[in-house]
């Protein structure tokens, strides 16, 4: 049995492939354009209407009907970041005359922070 893997491929509105990929390999063979890509377009613009930030997801399949699905996202934290950051210049001013190398420990937990960031960002939320 031969194990077949998933690929993917993400394009833009033209339909230019993007030199990107999320979790799986990145897909080399060619995908045509579909007929119908301007409608699909539409319906999707249609369907996000009223949700600050959404994907939509359509699928046309072999009978020519289209599914669809949609996942919506919500940040609404970005406040509770900006507050840890400035705790932070808060700590470095409090205690820069006790503690000399206070900001470079600071330094090392912001660069810390970014890079978990960068981890949740890339794996725990779902893209596909």
């Amino acid at each position: 049995m031969i194990e077949k893997k998933t690929k993917k491929s993400f394009y833009d509105l033209n339909w230019n492939k993007l030199n990107y990929t999320s979790n799986y390999p990145f897909n080399k063979e060619i995908i045509h354009k579909p007929k119908n890509l301007d409608l699909l377009i539409e319906l999707a613009e249609k369907l996000a209407v009223g949700f600050p930030h959404v994907r939509v997801d359509l699928y046309v399949l072999k009978d020519y009907s289209i599914k669809f699905q949609m996942a919506c996202f919500k940040y609404d934290n970005l406040l509770i970041e900006y507050m840890q950051k400035i705790i932070l210049f808060g700590y470095i001013n409090l205690f820069l005359i006790a503690v000399p190398l206070c900001p470079l420990f600071i330094f090392c937990i912001l660069i810390l922070e970014y890079v978990l960031d960068s981890y949740k960002l890339v794996h725990f939320i779902n893209f596909n």
